[in-house]
């Protein structure tokens, strides 16, 4: 094609040079008109090449549609928006009557996470940590009469039974009063409620050591220990209710759309611990919403889309 159009052009320059106008004053006679053949051969040539200019700007105008489209049929500030992702801060409270069924920290975390994660109707992820064990457990049977007792004499008896360096006077409280380094406070009535917080470190299983201070608890020994106090608690009639362990778990919540349900938590959870006595509280927030940035990167097409548009038009005239 590009040899056509060249021989084209070779025989309108001749042809321009054949027909230069001649000096003023000169005759000639007229030149002898082309030949039939020569009329249409050159008549073809021109609709050849008229074709082929008509081809070349049709593809070219076919490019510039198809970079148009490319370059502005796409939007160029596009966003996406989703739903606002949540937070949610779950604490739960539960009463354990029934110790058997904690055996160890990883196993209790596990069964809460596995519980709340089976309570969520959108997903997310579920994070646990036990933030406080407290073993309680009532002794009655103290004599008004022989009413010697004081909170500091139950501590420290509390203290020896227990027998656990991880304890100090700090960790047990006897019917609200902690212990004192003035005598403490003499009890008021009949019984002893004694809250011991069950220290959690890294190398302590918390699980483990409620369960062993619990079973440490019984009327002989805690007697025993009283008496080592104060001779006079040795006539005392002493009886003692079940150990109790109250529990008190954070869960986090991330990657949440909706707020979990409290009823299904603390059904799931209560059932887990043996229809335990439990309590849930939930603290949302909602994070920042989360938006694509504006496609401005697709932009650099069309000066890409512009060049080969040119180059092509190039090649095909």
């Amino acid at each position: 094609m590009k040899r056509v159009f060249a021989f084209y052009l070779l025989v309108c320059a001749a042809y321009a040079q054949s027909n230069e106008p001649e000096p003023e004053g000169y005759s000639t006679s007229m030149a002898p008109e082309p030949s039939p053949d020569a009329m249409m051969s050159s008549t073809g040539m021109e609709a050849s090449s008229t074709g082929m200019e008509a081809s070349s700007t049709g593809m070219e105008t076919s490019i510039a549609a198809s970079s148009t489209m490319m370059t502005t049929g796409m939007p160029m500030n596009e966003t996406t928006t989703q739903a606002a992702l949540q937070t949610h801060v779950i604490t739960l409270a539960a009463t354990l009557t029934n110790l058997s069924v904690l055996t160890t920290e990883a196993a209790l975390i596990a069964s809460v996470q596995a519980n709340i994660e089976g309570s969520l109707t959108d997903g997310g992820n579920v994070a646990v940590q036990i933030k406080s064990m407290k073993l309680t457990v009532t002794y009655d049977g103290f004599s008004e009469e022989i009413n010697q007792a004081t909170a500091d004499s139950i501590i420290a008896a509390m203290l020896a039974m227990y027998n656990d360096n991880l304890l100090d006077f700090s960790h047990i409280v006897v019917n609200g009063f902690n212990h004192s380094s003035v005598g403490g406070r003499r009890l008021s009535g009949y019984s002893a409620t004694v809250i011991t917080t069950v220290p959690k470190t890294v190398n302590n299983d918390v699980v483990s050591k409620a369960k062993t201070f619990s079973d440490a608890n019984n009327v002989s020994a805690f007697k025993a220990q009283l008496i080592s106090v104060n001779t006079n608690f040795s006539s005392l009639s002493l009886t003692m209710q079940p150990v109790q362990i109250k529990l008190e778990v954070t869960s986090t919540v991330t990657g949440s759309i909706s707020t979990p349900s409290t009823s299904n938590i603390i059904s799931a959870v209560s059932g887990s611990l043996g229809g335990a006595t439990v309590t849930a509280t939930i603290e949302s927030s909602v994070a920042a919403t989360s938006t694509n940035a504006p496609m401005e990167d697709r932009a650099p097409i069309a000066p890409v889309m512009t060049i080969w548009a040119a180059l092509y038009a190039f090649v095909m005239s």
